[in-house]
This record gives C-alpha cells, sequence and structure tokens, in this order.
C-alpha cells in the first residue's frame, strides 16, 4: 500500500492560491470588470468640472472588485488558520487522514468530489464550493509523485468528468455587473455634460 506523509501549515498566500484557483473565471471576469471601473472613475475625476462625486462610485466598486477577494482572506485567514499550527496528512491508496491540533478525520477517496492543481497546491474537493487545501512544498519531489499517482488512481476519473460551467450565478452575476457598469458610465457621462 502506498502512503504519503507531510506536516504543513496553511499560509495567508496558501489560502489566496486557493480562492483564487476556486473562483477560477469568475475573478478573472472580477478583476478586468474592476480595472474599467477603477479607469472610468479617474476618467470622470480628470474630466469632469467642476469636481462631483459621480466618478467615486465606479472608482470605489472597481477598487472593491479588484480587491474583494484578497481582503476576505486576510479575513478568514486571521479568523480560521492564523496560529492554528501544523497539519499532518496522511495519504494512502484508501484515503487521507488529516489531524491537527483541533480536528482528527479519516475519509475515504469516496468522501471526495475532485481534485484540482494549481501552481502550488493541490485542492481536495469533499463538495463544489468545501475543499482543503494541500501545499506541495510539503513534499518532497518523489513524495509529490507518489501523491500525484494516488490522487490520479482515486479520483483522476471524478476530476476529468468535473467541467467547470458557467453557473447560473455567475450569468446572473454578470448581467448585473454589465447593468451596473453601465448605470455608472451613464453617470458619469450626464455629468460630464
Amino acid at each position: 500500500m502506498q502512503e504519503v506523509c507531510a506536516t504543513y501549515q496553511i499560509s495567508e498566500d496558501d489560502l489566496l492560491e486557493g480562492q483564487v484557483s476556486h473562483a477560477g473565471k469568475l475573478y478573472r471576469v472580477g478583476q478586468v470588470a474592476g480595472a474599467i471601473l477603477i479607469a472610468v472613475g479617474f476618467a470622470g475625476i480628470l474630466v469632469i468640472r467642476p469636481m462631483n462625486y459621480g466618478p467615486v462610485i465606479p472608482l470605489l466598486a472597481g477598487l472593491f472588485l479588484m480587491f474583494r477577494l484578497r481582503l476576505v482572506t486576510r479575513l478568514s485567514f486571521g479568523r480560521d488558520f492564523a496560529g492554528k499550527g501544523n497539519v499532518d496528512v496522511r495519504v494512502t491508496s484508501s484515503g487521507i487522514a488529516l489531524r491537527t491540533t483541533n480536528v482528527t478525520a479519516d475519509l475515504s477517496w469516496s468522501a471526495f468530489e475532485r481534485f484540482v492543481e494549481s501552481k502550488h497546491l493541490v485542492i481536495l474537493y469533499g463538495q463544489s464550493n468545501i475543499f482543503h487545501l494541500v501545499p506541495k512544498r510539503a513534499f518532497s519531489a518523489d513524495d509529490l509523485s507518489m501523491l500525484h499517482q494516488v490522487l490520479e488512481e482515486n479520483l483522476g476519473a471524478k476530476s476529468a468528468k468535473f467541467n467547470r460551467k458557467v453557473s447560473p450565478q455567475m450569468f446572473v452575476f454578470l448581467a448585473v455587473l454589465a447593468f451596473v457598469s453601465i448605470l455608472l458610465t451613464m453617470v458619469v457621462v450626464k455629468s460630464m455634460r
């Protein structure tokens, strides 16, 4: 039976990378929309005379979209991860065992939907929005190779079938974002006259 063990701590950068990876396209759309709104806000500030507060609205909305995930991650890390100690993980062909100072969990592979890899993490999904982060830095090259093999054997087919479809919530978000962007542009243009 193959077994891979590691001990690690989750860093704030790990959590941010996991959140960005989980958000996927939505994160990138938010970044682009935020940049556009910031540009509209700055353009309004430079063009509108006498100065009024109309351009501040898209500027603030853009800043929110650009930095929301980082702020939420910082707050979440401070609440849920900072100072919580080490995580011990043992991965075998039958499942994964996680141990912290407060939690002990022995989970079979059937408890997981899939896994995803980012640059520095292996992300194990128990449900579509619940995941566990395993930093690659915790493993030697040989152990990381063995981890990949165990994950592929047990979750590879599930992970391959997972098609990241655009959810209805994403369509609603994009529609609201487009509507708000049009309204804000109209306010800026109207205040320029």
